[in-house]
């Protein structure tokens, strides 16, 4: 057969420009800037240590949760020095929330109306435990009163709460029932949904036009990411069911590194270019949103500090 054309007849060239493509993806979603939407800070951090990580790795911004005797003062402070790399976050994982005290909630709010916090989490609902990081089994049900008081503080404020919960058969109804009472939060479903079903995510997304998911620990380099309905496979390739998800809600996806152990920071920089190799499957346009606008778009929905400011 004669070609007229070498560069489409000849398969091996072929290859070789489509590889180069390939390689062009990556090589430009591993130089564009992060936004981490859920990393943790913990007793035993050095603060410090988080913004040199996250220059190694090409983060430019990160939500912090304190967590484990870490505080929201801490983060606070390193929000002074980074302010535009540290957006500070009234953490969760304490024993005001997990003992459901009336009084954490009241403080949270006192929080939300000083204006110096803009994200809210990681706030723990159903929860399988992690040995090695020394964190418990929990189980708050969906229909807990404070959180329906909390998920209104978010409406209330404009600020983003993060919520880890097990998507499971019972909890998940439950779950979309707190969720309907209270339709102008602004939810993120911490762990890619949950760690729903891609059919399941897709009928809370199509439902909630607040909510929002993110991808933390969906590394196959970590433990969390492989129990069940894992974002990726072994090979760091987007599962179909969930790509085309993606694609079908872009905006509703956020990069998230969920950093949480201070022995985590060593492993931050391999953790975000593998996360960046996943985004990097997307088409150039839904790149950009999951690493950085889609957040950026939801701390623009900040109402300020004061209960009645518009």
């Amino acid at each position: 057969m004669h070609c007229a054309d070498a560069v489409t007849c000849t398969p091996g060239l072929v290859g070789g420009i489509l590889l180069v493509a390939a390689l062009a993806a990556v090589h430009a979603a591993e130089d564009s800037w992060m936004f981490d939407a859920h990393s943790h800070s913990a007793r035993g951090l050095d603060l410090e240590r988080v913004i040199a990580r996250m220059d190694a790795a090409g983060v430019g911004k990160i939500v912090l949760f304190a967590r484990r005797q870490g505080t929201d003062e801490e983060v606070l402070g390193l929000h002074a020095k980074h302010p535009g790399r540290v957006v500070p976050a009234v953490g969760f994982q304490n024993p005001g929330w997990l003992q459901q005290s009336a009084r954490f909630v009241d403080e949270v709010e006192g929080k939300l109306a000083s204006g110096r916090f803009r994200w809210m989490g990681e706030l723990l609902l159903r929860h399988y435990g992690v040995p090695e990081l020394r964190a418990p089994d929990y189980d708050i049900p969906p229909d807990s009163e404070l959180l329906g008081k909390v998920l209104a503080l978010s409406a209330r404020y404009g600020v983003p709460l993060t919520i880890h919960h097990e998507a499971e058969p019972g909890d998940i109804e439950a779950f979309r029932r707190a969720l309907r009472q209270a339709p102008q939060a602004l939810v993120v479903w911490a762990h890619w949904c949950g760690r729903a079903t891609p059919e399941d995510a897709r009928r809370f997304l199509g439902e909630f036009a607040n909510l929002h998911c993110d991808l933390g620990a969906s590394h196959p380099g970590r433990r969390y990411g492989r129990e069940k309905n894992p974002l990726v496979d072994e090979a760091e390739r987007l599962q179909p069911a969930w790509r085309a998800l993606i694609m079908a809600f872009p905006d509703r996806f956020l990069a998230a590194v969920d950093a949480v152990d201070p022995a985590h920071y060593d492993h931050y920089e391999a953790w975000v270019k593998g996360l960046r190799r996943v985004i990097a499957q997307l088409p150039p346009e839904v790149r950009g949103k999951l690493a950085f606008e889609n957040a950026e778009r939801l701390l623009g929905k900040w109402k300020g500090g004061s209960p009645g400011a518009k």
